[in-house]
Formats: C-alpha cells, sequence, structure tokens
C-alpha cells in the first residue's frame, strides 16, 4: 500500500552501475505482493501495551537509574544449534526488545546492552540447559510473571525459555558461580568397530581407568598448547543420557557417553578432546549435547536458577 502511494520521482546520482529504478520499484511492489505485505503489520500485543511509549535507543550520558539483574534458563536445540555464539549475542536483544522490556545499556562511545552469557557452545552442539544474564532498568521495568511464555512467543525457531530468576545485589554474575559442566557425547556402532571394540561392555571396560595423565594436543591455527583432559574430567559414565539425548532429538541404535568436566581452570578440553584422549584416536565425530552448568555445593549439582542453593558456600571452600 505504501510502495504504490509513493509515487514521488526517483533520482540517480550515476554512481556509474547504471541501475534501472524504474524497474526496481517494480520488482519491489511485486515482491510485497508475493509475501502477502499488503498493508503495514500491526504490531503484536507486548507486555509493556500499558505503560507509556519507552526510548529504546541507546542510552549516552544520561541516568538509567539503578539496574534490575534477571537470569534466564534456555535451551539450544534443533538448526539454532548452529548459529554461533556470536549470533546468539546479536540475536538476544532483539528478542527482549520485542517484548518491551527496557535494555540496560553500557557507558561509552558504542553502547551495547549489558548481558553475560555462560561458556560459549562450540557451533554444532545443542544444549538443555544455558544461562544469560540481563540487566534492566528497574524504574521501567513492567511486570515479568509470565516472561518466558512472552519470550518463547517471540523467539528464533529452536531458542525456548525455561525459567527465569531474580538476582539480589549482592547475587555474583553468572560465570562466578558455574563449576561444571555436563555433557553426551554418542558413539555409534560403527565408531565401536573403528576403535575395535565389539560391544558397549569393552567400551566402558577400555574407559574405565584413572583419569590423571590423560592430555592431548590442542593445535589452533599453529599454536598448539597441551590440554589437560585429567585435571578437568569430573565423571565419566558410559550408557548414560539416552534421556538427554531424546530431550535434543537425537535418537537411534547409539552408545551415550555422559561427562562432567570442570570449568574455570587454564584451559577446559572439549568433549571430544576427552573421548580423544581416553581412545587415543582423532578422528572421532561424535554429537554432542550440553546437559546443562551447574555449581558445586555440598548437596551435589546446583542449577543457576537455584538461588538460594547457590548462595551457600561452594563444597570446596566448606571443606577447607
Amino acid at each position: 500500500r505504501d510502495a504504490e502511494a509513493d509515487t514521488r520521482r526517483l533520482v540517480c546520482y550515476n554512481c556509474g552501475v547504471a541501475c534501472d529504478l524504474t524497474q526496481m520499484r517494480t520488482e519491489r511492489i511485486v515482491f510485497l505482493k508475493q509475501m502477502g505485505a499488503e498493508a503495514p503489520r500491526v504490531p503484536a500485543p507486548t507486555i509493556n501495551d500499558d505503560a507509556e511509549p519507552v526510548d529504546r535507543r541507546p542510552y549516552m550520558g544520561v541516568d538509567q537509574g539503578p539496574p534490575l539483574r534477571i537470569r534466564l534458563g534456555y535451551r539450544k536445540l534443533g538448526r539454532v544449534a548452529y548459529a554461533s555464539h556470536l549470533d546468539l549475542v546479536r540475536t538476544f536483544p532483539r528478542m527482549l526488545r520485542r517484548i518491551g522490556l527496557p535494555l540496560y545499556y553500557s557507558e561509552g562511545f558504542r553502547p551495547l546492552p549489558k548481558l553475560t552469557f555462560g561458556p560459549a557452545l562450540p557451533v554444532g552442539t545443542a544444549s538443555l540447559g544455558e544461562y544469560v544474564d540481563i540487566r534492566l532498568r528497574a524504574n521501567e521495568m513492567p511486570s515479568i510473571g509470565d516472561l518466558c511464555a512472552e519470550l518463547n512467543r517471540v523467539a528464533i525457531d529452536g531458542l525456548e525459555f525455561f525459567g527465569h530468576a531474580e538476582l539480589g545485589p549482592n547475587d555474583p554474575a553468572l560465570n562466578r558461580v558455574l563449576d561444571e559442566a555436563s555433557y553426551v557425547a554418542v558413539l555409534t556402532r560403527h565408531d565401536l568397530a573403528a576403535l575395535d571394540l565389539p560391544d558397549v561392555a569393552a567400551l566402558h571396560t577400555s574407559f574405565d581407568r584413572p583419569f590423571e595423565g590423560l592430555s592431548v594436543w590442542r593445535d589452533v591455527k599453529g599454536i598448539g598448547k597441551r590440554v589437560d583432559v585429567g585435571a578437568a574430567l569430573v565423571d565419566l559414565e558410559v550408557g548414560v543420557g539416552d534421556d538427554e539425548l531424546a530431550a535434543a532429538g537425537i535418537v537411534g541404535d547409539l552408545v551415550p557417553i555422559r561427562m562432567t568436566l570442570r570449568l574455570g581452570g587454564k584451559t577446559t578440553p572439549r568433549p571430544t578432546e576427552v573421548l580423544q584422549a581416553l581412545t587415543g584416536h582423532d578422528d572421532l565425530h561424535p554429537r554432542i549435547v550440553r546437559v546443562g552448568l551447574f555449581g558445586r555445593r555440598s548437596a551435589g549439582q546446583v542449577s543457576a536458577l537455584e538461588l538460594s542453593q547457590l548462595r551457600k558456600k561452594p563444597a570446596l571452600e566448606a571443606a577447607e
């Protein structure tokens, strides 16, 4: 409707490309009709509809008031698992703005929304438990009782929000409470044959040995370093993880291997590097699912949304 009503003369400043502006205008109208864009789309209702209009432009040199910190839990499944971490960093502010959340911006030459993500996932790795801390302008914050449902309504395909928690003033940042990451790696029967193992029992026997001294050599663009797998590997179980694989949409005659890796060391090994150190083969290409990110307390693994448990001293500090 707007394109057909615009009858202004098209002006070309002759950059040398020799564009046919009349044809470009005609093609645009044709494409808009093919997409069904006959009239401007009515914006969907948001949780901020009853409030005053919010200026969503980045703040610079303006008092934004006190920040409100919220921790979101989400899953990353399907095709979105092949999106990079930087893609998510760019996508999250858009989803948050779609439902009218007043984002808190950094100061400086290029203000950005203040988001804190957990450890980045390798491209192609699905996850059942990721977290991000967001900061909002508390003075303009609407009710967030149904925040996950609102976010799921506007989220890209494959992202699913399952919980949120409001952080207190003394709650540490996300990466300061995460101690461990649990994964499920998937081997096929073909992989077992390549390892000269007849069955799952033989695989279990080959993994049943001390972790100390396990290491691999990581080579990144010609720069190599030794990764201490034994220091980071907390636990490993063969044949455990079918439920997590099913939740991630991975099914079949597969051999799951669940492992827990310690975060915060000099270098955290990748799940594929753990299998490489245990088997001695570097040509395995297993599917990987991250089960979740956890804090370690005396009661065991604690979700990043269980704030009451995270406020207790970590297990290692309590032992000291």
